[in-house]
């Protein structure tokens, strides 16, 4: 009987590795990446093009700021997580104080809410230079990618609790 299962058994094995080096070549090669990927900033390019249908002039508009949105936020991430160690490390010593824990916590608001004011200047600039269709899906895209917990539908269910 496994004689007879063998060649199919065989075929199976051979369909399923093509499938899986499919999917990754796929995924490994393609040129539009998500917002926050490393290599969305290379691919950027397409994903305007492809996605939002920019022209060459918007695209020349677009890109500076895209390149100094991405620095500022790469500096400011580096500021907070380096904020966030020292927190970490004010709270395992024995000898800081509450007030330099709290100085640390007020900094690391402070950076976020900075980050936020960077972010909404690029989308600021965005609105200024993208056609209201183009707004409209870039929009779209956005709140795909940053749902808002806030606007979930509320559950009856009592002790329900979100994902």
């Amino acid at each position: 009987m496994f004689k007879k299962i063998k060649p199919y058994l065989f075929i199976l094995s051979i369909g399923l590795n093509i499938a899986f080096v499919g999917i990754w070549l796929f995924f490994a090669c393609s040129p539009v990446r998500f917002f926050g990927h490393k290599s969305f900033k290379s691919g950027a390019h397409d994903f305007y093009r492809q996605r939002l249908k920019v022209s060459e002039a918007q695209w020349k508009r677009l890109k500076p700021e895209l390149n100094s949105f991405f620095e500022r936020v790469k500096q400011h991430r580096e500021r907070l997580s380096t904020a966030r160690k020292e927190l970490l490390h004010l709270l395992a010593a024995e000898n800081s104080t509450p007030r330099e824990v709290e100085e640390k916590k007020n900094e690391i608001v402070e950076l976020h809410s900075e980050l936020q004011d960077i972010f909404v200047a690029h989308v600021r600039t965005h609105r200024e230079v993208l056609t209201p269709e183009q707004c409209n899906r870039f929009f779209k895209m956005l709140r795909r990618k940053f749902p808002s917990r806030h606007h979930r539908p509320h559950s009856k269910r009592p002790g329900h609790k979100y994902k």
